[in-house]
């Protein structure tokens, strides 16, 4: 009778694409937030009321 074993090397190739994936997508992302959108211009001031808003929610206002 056979027993057939998983080795770790097998098991590291199945689990490599969903982290790889992972990855690759918070990169791009990071990389579009960071320098494709432009949220501190005259266009999208929600960047600014936020901090705005935090601030006065630091200080206790």
């Amino acid at each position: 009778m056979n027993t057939f074993r998983v080795s770790s090397s097998e098991s590291f190739d199945k689990k490599k694409y969903p982290v790889l994936i992972t990855i690759v997508f918070f990169l791009i992302t990071a990389y579009i937030s960071f320098f494709h959108h432009g949220f501190w211009t005259v266009f999208d001031q929600d960047g600014l009321f936020y901090l705005s808003a935090g601030r006065q929610i630091i200080a206790g206002v």
